[in-house]
């Protein structure tokens, strides 16, 4: 494996794990794991103000980890990213293991 390929993968790797690094957007992916979820339905597992919550949303879904869809007046989030789901997956093993 070249050098560049390396230092490329070790890249989007860092910067794939900063993104979920954060405690909300952690949480935020670990809400969406099963389902999709509106952004009330997320706002009631996590207490954060709403407009944070949006803010960790779009910068989820900017960076492709999180995508949504409408449906009718309410908007769902899910992963989009499944490197993501099995990442969530290994973390909810290893540190949450009765909610699983």
């Amino acid at each position: 494996m070249e050098i560049n390929n390396i230092a490329d993968n070790a890249r989007q790797a860092a910067n794939l794990l900063k993104l979920i690094g954060n405690e909300v957007r952690l949480m935020i992916l670990c809400s969406l794991i099963e389902n999709k979820l509106t952004v009330g339905q997320i706002n009631e597992r996590i207490d954060i103000s709403q407009s944070a919550l949006s803010q960790h949303l779009a910068k989820l879904r900017s960076d492709n980890l999180v995508e949504c869809e409408k449906d009718g007046l309410s908007v769902y989030y899910h992963i989009a990213n499944p490197v993501v789901i099995k990442i969530i997956h290994i973390l909810q093993d290893e540190f949450c293991p009765s909610e699983t």
